[in-house]
């Protein structure tokens, strides 16, 4: 599970925001939904110079010489990128390209209408992405990398991915819902495959099970356990 925060001003708290937000989605993934899968935050930084862009969160008490809580956290400087290291067959290279250009040029929010609408056509047109994880996580990435304060311009770029849906050419919000719809499909397949399995306990082992469900057969082990 990858958390990433994409930042634009060079606020001097932002260690502990980022702090906060590993926590939540930390405490939700580990107790809330029982998931154990390790939880990276990552800040990518989107202006230009030094103030503000932490790479870790120190939490002291007064009085106390001793760091109560370090918290360290990957960063990405987009002023420092240097995109000839960059493979092209890695689709944030799309994407750093135009925050360096608007980097650049102090942008305004017509700017950035323009650059996130480039960047749709880019990522429609582009195929190197190897699945619909990765998709779904461009998609969700163009999204919130260039924020839109004018709300005029920002409805208007909500019209224009409408105006360009089609099975064909994907716009933004079409990628994230095929993506859940996806998720969805395979999740109803597995709890199926579940039930099946349940049913043959009884008369097959383990193996055979696995074959004709497409469980593995730890995941075959773990049911006729839990029967127990």
């Amino acid at each position: 599970m990858k958390c990433i925060q994409s930042y634009s001003s060079d606020e001097a708290v932002f260690g502990e925001r980022m702090f906060r937000y590993f926590y939540r989605i930390w405490d939700k993934f580990r107790y809330t939904n029982k998931d154990k899968s390790e939880v990276i935050a990552a800040a990518i930084y989107t202006y230009k110079g030094e103030r503000g862009k932490d790479t870790k969160y120190v939490y002291k008490v007064p009085k106390l010489n001793d760091e109560i809580l370090v918290y360290n956290f990957r960063t990405i400087d987009v002023e420092k990128i240097e995109l000839e290291n960059i493979s092209d067959d890695n689709p944030l290279k799309l994407v750093f390209k135009i925050a360096k250009t608007l980097l650049e040029t102090k942008p305004k929010d017509e700017d950035i209408y323009k650059a996130k609408i480039q960047l749709a056509e880019e990522l429609v047109e582009y195929d190197k992405v190897k699945n619909e994880e990765q998709i779904k996580a461009l998609a969700d990435f163009l999204e919130y990398l260039f924020l839109i304060k004018d709300k005029n311009l920002e409805k208007k770029f909500e019209e224009y991915k409408r105006e360009r849906g089609g099975a064909v050419r994907m716009t933004v919000d079409q990628i994230r819902q095929k993506y859940y719809e996806q998720k969805g499909k395979e999740e109803g397949e597995k709890i199926k495959a579940l039930e099946i399995a349940k049913n043959l306990l009884d008369i097959l082992d383990n193996k055979t099970i696995a074959i004709k469900t497409g469980l593995t057969e730890e995941e075959v082990d773990a049911l006729r356990k839990k029967r127990k």
